[in-house]
């Protein structure tokens, strides 16, 4: 089995308050000798986080563990994914795949940060699936 972390935006800063709205700086204190510097940047009140996926490659399967955020997407109330354009589709064919060559796609749950390259806008103005030879399986809540 091999596993490749295929990264859409190297890691950043964003507001805790924003990321986590309503916990209080109390618990991130309290857990701040092993989340500073890595995950928490104390004075700036920031959330350090990094936005990526996991491919694993087994058995002859190519498997993506989420999709990330997805580009060219319409989210005003989220300035930093609004209209993003990464090179993600770069980086996953860095580590040596192509879209069409990913067979099944596992998110893990249905957030915008998940899910956002299970459809990419085409030249001809439409939504289609990144992964067209993709199975697609997510938890359904009954």
């Amino acid at each position: 089995m091999e596993i490749t972390r295929v990264v859409e935006l190297p890691t950043r800063g964003s507001a805790r308050d924003y990321i986590f709205p309503g916990v209080p700086m109390g618990h991130w204190q309290a857990h701040e000798n092993w989340l500073a510097p890595t995950f928490l940047d104390p004075a700036a009140d920031e959330i350090r986080t990094m936005m990526q996926t996991w491919l694993i490659r087994s058995q002859g399967r190519t498997i993506l563990i989420d999709t990330g955020i997805g580009n060219d997407r319409e989210r005003p109330a989220m300035p930093s994914f609004h209209h993003l354009n990464t090179q993600y589709l770069d980086e996953l064919a860095a580590a040596g795949v192509r879209p069409q060559d990913v067979d099944t796609v596992i998110c893990t749950h249905v957030h915008g940060d998940h899910v956002g390259w299970n459809t990419r806008l085409t030249n001809d103005g439409e939504w289609r699936p990144t992964f067209p030879n993709a199975q697609y399986v997510m938890a359904v809540r009954p």
